[in-house]
């Protein structure tokens, strides 16, 4: 999921016009405050990366970036001006995200998607793994898995048992539904646009 932020509807509608035109797989979601984009950004959503406008009103969009990265986020993060500066270019840079000036096209979208997909995929990985009340070694282990290490290795990459292996298995699908492990990282992939 994106989440879009901007203050002046024309230009929301506009980004997700953009969005949509350019990523027709990823669903766009909507903040029109800082209050409301930390809202949604601290909720159920599984948002993957971030659009924000530097100018929010009174409020600046910088502000949901600090936060984000206050609670240890590390969201990609596309941040847009209408007033390009140096100075806020600087900003951005400084807490991780990256910087243009408006207006953005679906191919501007496109590029920062496809950019941050490594990122955005590890993202996904952590709600997966907190959203299924993994445990930390689960949490290794389902991470492991999802990044491609071979099941082969995994005993020796861990440092346990096949035993420890087979027993953090089973436990991990159960706490995913019951669902297969290979569908539910083939869906994670899916959702990022690895596949």
């Amino acid at each position: 999921m994106l989440l879009l932020v901007d203050d002046e509807p024309v230009v929301l509608r506009a980004l997700v016009r953009a969005a949509r035109a350019a990523l027709p797989d990823v669903n766009p979601c909507t903040a029109e405050t800082v209050s409301s984009a930390i809202g949604k950004l601290e909720g159920s959503l599984p948002i993957q990366a971030a659009i924000i406008d530097v100018h929010l009103g009174e409020r600046s969009g910088f502000e949901i970036i600090e936060h984000r990265r206050e609670q240890g986020s590390a969201l990609p993060v596309l941040v847009l001006t209408g007033h390009d500066r140096p100075a806020k270019q600087r900003r951005a840079e400084l807490l991780g995200a990256m910087y243009l000036p408006k207006p953005l096209g679906s191919h501007h979208v496109a590029a920062f998607w496809h950019h941050t997909g490594p990122l955005r995929y590890q993202q996904v990985i952590d709600h997966t793994a907190r959203a299924a009340r993994l445990a930390p070694r689960e949490t290794e282990l389902f991470t492991l898995l999802a990044t491609g290490t071979p099941r082969s290795a995994l005993g020796e990459v861990m440092a346990v048992t096949d035993n420890t292996i087979r027993s953090l298995l089973s436990r991990m699908r159960l706490k995913l539904g019951g669902r297969r492990l290979d569908d539910v990282i083939l869906g994670m992939q899916r959702q990022c646009g690895h596949v």
